[in-house]
């Protein structure tokens, strides 16, 4: 055994991986899959980041592969490699080409929570049968190419190049764990390179699984009172990609919201007009919406209602006990901060929205919607088919584009109806109702691009982050002067980060927690803080 080692660490030895064909075919692979990147990093030091790091990983592969010997294992060991960066390559490129991003935390909690109705609303939107076989056939063009290539350049490239490749590498590797170790900076070296993006990604995840713990015990132990004597009931409705580029609130100009309108020129209507979301995809918003604070150090803001004496009640049709990794899908957890939930998805929004429950005491009211979630053609009954592709400019979008465009303005009016219900049925209640979308949306408004979660990759961020807010008092609603507060700051801007505070100030329920600059509703709010969103994205500079 160690004469065996003693042959392979001889300098000459050294240099056999990079004489393989095997060699180059992993060391192109690895670069291409690296490379995903260089759609948004297109700086010459991330560029060279990726193709030595490509290298070095290429050579260690190839020299475990060299040194494995017998030939079978040899073959299986190089398949799986063959294997792994093709599901790789596939996954960052369709990322990246449909979403602008490369594999992160996000889309694992995306898998997480996603159930059969998305899978199957995912597939039907990107995975059309022609497409599925236009990869296909793009893959094994590019393993035809890719192995050619690496007999050729075995052939024709002198094994310099590789060497000092590798060697740039390795000092590469060693730069980033020296500013990691001794100044905690990694240099972005997870983003540069696929094996360690996903790495770093099923990483990052496994911390937040751990932190519903921590989460869990500060909900359990949060303190509350109540400082005023009225008890209203507060609803938050969570919408579901609503873009106000699509709401005829907000000027559009078809008649998608034809019911909120009436309210707002009754004059019933709060609406806000430049308000934006502190997130591109809905866990984003969700983890930025619930805490006081940060998630892991203050409670979500149902558990300050419910030690307050509030009863606490969600509807949901997005997130559902024990089906995701997100705070919400966490029993005990849910258990803490509700005493209802529902336990299953509804087709249609108006499905849930009959089956709530008024309660006697006071209430806080979570109802989050499957709103205007693509497949948009899912999302509503026939009978609410009011637009047509016929209904768009044939000059500006394909009849693909225009179909696609009609459905999410038909599935904007079935919104609309399922708000005005669920205004109807607390009419008569001392009641404050706070509707907000988790995100915006891009309907080929901008680009040929359809969906969200890619916003600082958009031409204009506002399409995915703007969102529509509007709020409603019954008429018997015990805190007036809430109202008249709020009608001045309509046209503020303003991001929903604010929620928790706001609604904790609604109730007149005060916690160690509570920041009265960060509620709307009080007096002491700072209007003038700059809003950060997606990736730290000050939204306005």
């Amino acid at each position: 055994m160690m004469k065996f080692f003693r042959h392979i660490l001889k300098p000459a030895s050294l240099l056999t991986p990079l004489n393989s064909a095997v060699f180059w075919y992993l060391a192109i692979i690895n670069i291409i899959s690296n490379c995903a990147t260089v759609v948004y990093s297109h700086g010459w030091f991330a560029i060279l980041c990726m193709v030595t790091l490509g290298f070095i990983t290429a050579y260690i592969e190839t020299a475990f592969y060299l040194i494995l010997r017998w030939k079978p294992v040899q073959i299986v060991y190089l398949i799986a490699l063959a294997i792994v960066y093709n599901i790789l390559i596939i996954t960052e490129y369709f990322n990246v080409l449909n979403f602008q991003t490369t594999f992160k935390v996000d889309i694992i909690e995306i898998l997480a929570e996603t159930n059969t109705i998305e899978i199957q609303n995912f597939a039907d939107t990107y995975l059309q049968p022609g497409t599925i076989v236009l990869w296909t056939a793009v893959i094994l063009l590019f393993n035809a190419l890719t192995i050619w290539l690496s007999i050729l350049l075995k052939k024709k490239c002198p094994v310099r190049i590789p060497l000092l490749l590798s060697l740039a590498g390795i000092v590469i590797v060693g730069i980033f764990l020296f500013s990691s170790v001794f100044f905690y900076n990694g240099m972005g070296i997870t983003n540069h390179s696929s094996l360690s993006r996903f790495g770093y990604a099923f990483y990052m995840w496994r911390q937040k699984l751990q932190s519903i713990e921590t989460v869990r015990l500060i909900c359990k132990n949060t303190k509350a009172e109540k400082v005023i004597p009225e008890s209203p009931d507060i609803i938050l409705i969570l919408g579901e990609s609503a873009s106000i580029y699509h709401s005829q609130l907000y000027g559009y100009d078809k008649p998608t919201t034809p019911l909120m309108q009436k309210r707002k020129d009754d004059g019933e209507l709060l609406v806000f007009s430049d308000v934006i979301s502190p997130g591109d995809a809905t866990s984003k918003t969700m983890y930025a919406i619930y805490p006081l604070k940060d998630v892991d150090d203050s409670p979500l803001f149902p558990a300050c209602f419910k030690a307050a004496g509030y009863h606490t009640v969600m509807y949901n049709n997005q997130y559902f006990v024990n089906n995701g990794m997100n705070f919400l899908c966490d029993p005990e957890l849910s258990d803490i901060l509700f005493e209802y939930r529902n336990a299953g998805r509804f087709r249609y929004d108006m499905e849930m929205v009959n089956t709530i429950q008024l309660q006697s005491a006071p209430t806080l009211y979570i109802i989050h919607l499957f709103g205007q979630h693509y497949l948009y053609k899912e999302r509503y009954p026939e009978e609410f088919r009011t637009f047509t592709a016929d209904d768009y400019d044939k000059e500006r979008w394909t009849e693909g584009q225009r179909d696609v465009i009609a459905h999410y303005d038909n599935a904007t009016v079935y919104n609309d109806y399922v708000l005005n219900s669920i205004i109807d049925k607390f009419k008569d209640k001392d009641c404050c109702i706070i509707y907000i979308s988790d995100h915006g949306e891009e309907v080929y408004d901008i680009r040929d691009f359809v969906g969200h979660g890619s916003a600082p990759h958009s031409p204009d961020i506002s399409y995915q982050v703007r969102v529509p807010m509007f709020v409603w008092f019954s008429p018997t609603f015990s805190r007036p002067d809430v109202a008249d507060h709020l009608k001045e700051l309509t046209d503020k801007p303003l991001i929903t980060s604010f929620i928790p505070h706001t609604l904790l100030d609604l109730a007149g329920i005060r916690t160690e927690h509570f920041d009265a600059t960060r509620s709307i509703v009080n007096s002491q709010y700072d209007g003038n803080r700059h809003r950060i969103t997606v990736d730290d994205i000050d939204f306005d500079k």
